[in-house]
């Protein structure tokens, strides 16, 4: 798959892909998104765009990546499934803003 659609679609789904340097967390462009292919990331859930039906097709497309950090949600509830699925998929990864009830 090529960077810039690998980067359309994972915006398309409400998130942003950041990398982590020097304790700074940057946001990928299109230009640079080819890093998120050989290091590791940071799945941003973006606040305004988030919506939990699209969560299936961003973690299938999370899984093309190198390898996930953390998942940050913008402080939202999310259903125990779509943690269930991060936590199989992606057990090295945390989970990071997710509302409590």
């Amino acid at each position: 798959m090529k960077t810039s659609s690998a980067h359309l679609e994972i915006e398309t789904l409400g998130a942003g892909i950041f990398i982590r340097d020097r304790n700074v967390e940057s946001r990928l462009s299109d230009v640079d998104f080819h890093r998120a292919f050989t290091e590791p990331v940071v799945v941003w859930m973006t606040p305004t765009e988030y919506k939990e039906e699209k969560m299936p097709a961003l973690l299938d497309a999370a899984k093309r990546l190198c390898a996930i950090q953390c998942f940050r949600f913008p402080n939202v509830p999310v259903s125990v499934e779509i943690i269930a699925r991060i936590q199989r998929d992606f057990p090295e990864a945390r989970v990071e803003g997710v509302k409590t009830k």
